[in-house]
């Protein structure tokens, strides 16, 4: 397989799996908050929101689908280079066994005319 093919079904799987991970995680916030002394501090707010989580779930999926498409595209069109390659190697192959075969009749009908004129 080709190596740019695998490196894009890589990428979708892990586009995948961080639109997962940025979904359940990207829920934290951080929110300031006044102390009693009157100081601004900054606190973790769990606010699962599921919007939220589902818009990131959907892009890496997405994203990741178009990769893995991208990633078939490239493999596919390796495939057909490689078969266009050995079909023109073999056509190749028969044209010069063809040439050859050919050139060998001919010196054949010239031998088989010269011998009739004498």
């Amino acid at each position: 397989m080709n190596k740019i093919a695998i490196a894009l079904y890589v990428v979708g799987f892990i586009a995948i799996i961080g639109g997962v991970v940025l979904g359940v995680q990207g829920t934290e916030t951080l929110v300031p908050k006044e102390n009693v002394i009157g100081e601004i501090e900054y606190e973790l707010e769990n606010s699962w929101s599921q919007s939220t989580f589902w818009a990131y779930v959907i892009g890496g999926i997405i994203s990741g689908i178009m990769m893995f498409g991208f990633g078939e595209i490239i493999r596919i069109l390796d495939e057909k280079k490689e078969t266009e390659t050995k079909s023109y190697n073999e056509l190749i192959t028969i044209k010069q066994y063809l040439t050859q075969y050919a050139i060998f009749e001919e010196r054949d009908a010239t031998n088989s005319n010269s011998e009739q004129a004498n």
